[in-house]
């Protein structure tokens, strides 16, 4: 009889072991794509602010009157309103 006792409880052992191994794979799965996500994150954030340093500020002026020269001179159809001269 004891040796009856004894299978008996090792069958549903056996299933709790190997649920157990299986719930342990797949959390171990699942932490790498968090991290595998964490990483992508953090290498899209970087790039994006390479990206926005990299940007040539310098080219934008502005004389004292408040009228932004983009670049120099008048270019494409828009009148620059600092070289119009009205003569009456």
């Amino acid at each position: 009889m004891e040796i009856q006792k004894s299978e008996s409880k090792s069958v549903p052992l056996l299933i709790y072991e190997s649920e157990m191994k299986h719930k342990t794979n797949i959390i171990k799965g699942l932490l790498v794509v968090v991290m595998f996500l964490i990483i992508v994150f953090g290498i899209t954030i970087y790039l994006f602010m390479e990206f926005i340093g990299s940007y040539d500020y310098s080219k934008y002026s502005q004389d004292g009157e408040g009228v932004n020269n983009i670049n120099s001179g008048t270019q494409g159809d828009i009148i620059n309103e600092s070289d119009i001269n009205i003569t009456k």
